[in-house]
């Protein structure tokens, strides 16, 4: 849920510096927020992966400190979400790797799915493909923090690996991104 609201920001403020459209802007992330917020809960069509196993896919990175990996499998009566979760650090750079399955996945891609490309002094947006992924990522320059956002198409299934970074340049958390295998977390949510 965290990496929602974390996307739904860094929409909202990206959209907000717009100057000549930034009240239509407003509006447009509060509707952007409630459709998250909304379809967070809606029901997934396939089976749900234990969160268990998905920690298993969030593997050790050389040189960095890392938490044990944790996560949780939701059942409500709008639906089911897992996510894994772990967390890394490395001198003054923090890295928060994660893999969200459920409709909850859809809301955090959202953002990227038109495909737009925005750069401004502060901040930049991508939407790229990378060996067959479409990978998105917002980036506060003067921070030097972000995410990345890696859609993860397995049949029947919505799912998502992100990557929340402080300290780090966008390449630098992209290559750090690739260290983790896609094609067995796609695998995995199949």
């Amino acid at each position: 849920m965290l990496i929602l609201i974390e996307t739904a920001y860094h929409f909202t403020y990206i959209k907000s510096h717009l100057p000549e459209e930034e009240e239509k802007m407003k509006r447009l992330s509060i509707v952007l927020s409630a459709i998250i917020i909304c379809i967070s809960f809606t029901p997934a069509f396939a089976e749900m992966p234990g969160y268990a196993e998905l920690t298993k896919l969030l593997v050790d990175i050389s040189g960095w400190e890392a938490s044990e990996a944790t996560g949780m499998n939701m059942t409500g009566p709008m639906g089911e979400m897992v996510n894994a979760v772990r967390e890394y650090e490395k001198d003054d750079m923090t890295i928060s790797a994660q893999i969200i399955v459920g409709m909850a996945a859809q809301g955090a891609w959202a953002p990227f799915q038109a495909g737009y490309s925005i750069d401004t002094p502060e901040t930049s947006v991508k939407t790229m493909d990378i060996s067959g992924y479409r990978v998105g990522i917002s980036h506060e320059k003067k921070e030097k923090s972000g995410g990345i956002v890696v859609l993860l198409p397995a049949e029947g299934t919505s799912g998502i690996f992100t990557l929340a970074y402080e300290g780090l340049s966008s390449d630098d958390a992209l290559d750090i991104a690739k260290k983790f295998s896609w094609q067995d977390m796609e695998k995995a949510i199949k």
